[in-house]
């Protein structure tokens, strides 16, 4: 067993830290929506259907993003829109990196409406169920842009400032070594969240409330995804992608809140 700045090497298999980070965090995921179904007093016999095709149709959208709006640092090295389609088995090797956060919710949340649909489960609780863990993987994932080196913020001198290999600079930035731990700050506000949102669940027993927790959580969490792109220093076309993605998403949230808080405050007939 050999451990190199990639992965673990076990004879010819190499296991990606990136891999097994994504494997360990569905993994908790799936741990976490299980206890939280039972909570619910929901069945929880396919959850690893919808772990399975979450987690599919997430990775898929994540690439499909990647690819259709790559930063300059892909494209710096040949990797443009249409790329993997001569490339089809570079696109299955997502343990490299080059995975885009708004195409993995796209993805993960058609994976959860099949899911829910083919089953035919109220969707409400489930809503709850999944709230907090939407965030978890975020605050668990990103931190694969630590380990390849891949999406840091701008240059800095600040004491919280991480040193990017030479062979990870962006062109122009060759002799500049510290720079804003954007995957850092990306995952504090994730976990934030999470804890907010458990607090909003402890004191609050109202069925509405806890309806429209799931989207004030996603609000908060998209508001915070979009502020910091802005910090990204690998952007261009990719960024101001994401940037649309995660406004449209705020506004999705919160109209869903003012239609839940609407519907809330008229009287029973």
């Amino acid at each position: 067993m050999t451990f190199t700045h990639v992965g673990i090497q076990i004879g010819l298999l190499t296991f990606s830290y990136y891999g097994l980070l994504i494997v360990f965090a569905s993994l908790l995921a799936v741990w976490i929506t299980n206890k939280r179904a039972r909570k619910y007093q929901q069945p929880a016999t396919f959850i690893w259907d919808l772990a399975l095709l979450m987690l599919i149709f997430a990775i898929l959208g994540a690439r499909l993003w990647y690819t259709a709006f790559p930063p300059p640092s892909a494209q710096s090295i040949g990797i443009v829109a249409g790329f993997y389609r001569s490339s089809p088995l570079d696109f299955l090797a997502f343990w490299q990196g080059g995975f885009a956060m708004p195409g993995a919710f796209i993805g993960g949340a058609v994976g959860f409406f099949v899911v829910i649909l083919r089953k035919k489960v109220d969707l409400n609780p489930w809503l709850s169920i999944i709230a907090p863990v939407i965030p978890m993987l975020v605050g668990i994932i990103v931190w694969g842009n630590f380990i390849n080196q891949q999406n840091y913020g701008l240059p800095t001198n600040l004491p919280l400032a991480i040193v990017i290999a030479p062979a990870f600079r962006l062109p122009g930035y060759a002799q500049v070594d510290r720079y804003h731990p954007l995957f850092l700050y990306q995952s504090l506000w994730s976990w934030l969240n999470v804890l907010l949102f458990f607090q909003l669940e402890k004191t609050k027993t109202d069925k509405m409330v806890k309806r429209s927790s799931f989207w004030l959580l996603l609000l908060a969490l998209a508001v915070g995804m979009f502020g910091l792109e802005f910090l990204r220093l690998d952007a261009g076309t990719a960024s101001v992608a994401n940037r649309v993605f995660w406004l449209f998403l705020a506004i999705v949230c919160a109209i869903m809140l003012a239609l839940g808080s609407r519907s809330n405050k008229q009287p029973a007939r």
